[in-house]
């Protein structure tokens, strides 16, 4: 998905405001129909991943409910996640082995039941058209691969309308599919970080297998570009100083960019200088951790160093919330130390496989056999989150 920030592709950066108020209001709409489906049906527990019980459990804390709908991700993720099972779809051949698995899952349905479907399916397709259309981080919001993700972003939109117009059964379904999830969330232990933990486990994308080109010593941008990237940085929060020596432009000009987007002068002070603060607790390490994994799938899709900062960074803001601690200059410098150093590296969790930064030089050195993260070793979930808000007041 290549960026022309000429072209005004910059609103493809992250998720705009429209796009986050599609999602949330998706997510409400699809775990209602699936709750209304499982009250007619419940043997569409299997084809969900959840009971109506469990939407229940998740009612019943308001809160944290809205704080789960209203997540830049989508809660819910494609029944099928290979490219050749929407090909058979499609195409109206030979269906896979998968589609006739969620086919002979599905109960027989009455007339009503079916237009249910239809519409439902419909809304979910057209929500997946427009993110991929809109975002270059569509595969993580939505919880699908990059594979998928390049093909169903080439297909033209009525031949996906036709296909749904054919299917009598689910294509999404509940996308965090593990009952520790449920214990947490009705113990009140659902914080924005563990949040951010279940959304890249439960995602069809692995950071370790992202890499990509990262120029950070030889950036060459025409001075048009480079205006627009300034401006993108320090209204993020960047300070004038992390942009001027990215951009390798003058510091005065972006400290007036700065002044412009704030209203006041850059503040000033050390820059991060170390990797020590995004181990100092499981909360900063998750933080980090996501910044990263959504920057390095920017990068696989073929952004550049800055636009991957920028739309990294503006989807981690908007799924951490009030919980953010990650500033603009640490994700950076972070994204910068990965690149060119070997002070951080990644790991798999040995419990959940999620890979989570760990620590690869003296003082601290992390084993990554045996490396549990923080939402598995139970730090993350430690303190109930009403009891967490209390003492940040």
């Amino acid at each position: 998905m290549k960026i022309d920030i000429l072209r005004g592709d910059f609103d493809k950066l992250g998720l705009s405001k429209v796009s986050a108020e599609r999602i949330r209001s998706t997510n409400y709409h699809l775990t209602d129909y699936m709750e209304e489906a499982l009250i007619r049906h419940q043997s569409f527990a299997q084809t969900f991943g959840l009971k109506k019980e469990d939407i229940e459990t998740l009612r019943q804390n308001e809160p944290s409910f809205r704080k789960l709908m209203g997540s830049p991700f989508m809660v819910v993720s494609p029944t099928l996640v290979d490219v050749a099972d929407w090909k058979s779809l499609i195409g109206g051949g030979t269906t896979t082995i998968a589609v006739d698995k969620v086919r002979q899952q599905t109960p027989s349905l009455d007339s009503v039941d079916k237009i249910l479907l239809y519409y439902n399916n419909r809304a979910y397709v057209w929500l997946l058209v427009e993110l991929l259309h809109a975002s270059i981080l569509a595969a993580p919001l939505l919880g699908i691969s990059l594979e998928l993700a390049n093909y169903l972003r080439e297909l033209p939109q009525h031949q996906l309308d036709i296909a749904v117009s054919r299917i009598h059964f689910p294509i999404f379904r509940w996308r965090i599919a593990d009952p520790v999830f449920l214990i947490e969330y009705a113990a009140d232990r659902m914080s924005y970080d563990l949040l951010g933990h279940y959304f890249m486990r439960f995602s069809q994308l692995r950071i370790e297998k992202l890499e990509g080109r990262q120029d950070w010593t030889h950036l060459r941008l025409d001075r048009l570009r480079s205006d627009v990237y300034c401006s993108l940085l320090t209204g993020m929060g960047c300070r004038a100083s992390s942009v001027a020596s990215l951009l390798n432009i003058n510091a005065a000009k972006a400290r007036k960019a700065y002044i412009e987007n704030h209203g006041q002068s850059s503040p000033c002070g050390q820059m991060p200088s170390s990797v020590a603060w995004h181990f100092e607790s499981a909360n900063s390490r998750v933080q980090s951790t996501l910044f990263l994994w959504l920057y390095r799938i920017s990068i696989s899709m073929e952004a550049n160093v800055p636009e991957a900062l920028i739309a990294a960074y503006n989807v981690t803001e908007r799924a951490l919330g009030p919980d953010l601690r990650l500033t603009p200059d640490r994700a950076s410098y972070l994204a910068r130390t990965m690149a060119v150093e070997s002070e951080v590296s990644l790991a798999p969790c040995r419990s959940c496989g999620t890979d989570y930064l760990i620590a690869n030089s003296a003082p601290r050195i992390e084993l990554s056999r045996s490396y549990a993260c923080p939402a598995c070793s139970g730090v993350l979930s430690m303190t109930p989150t009403r009891r967490r808000q209390a003492n940040l007041r």
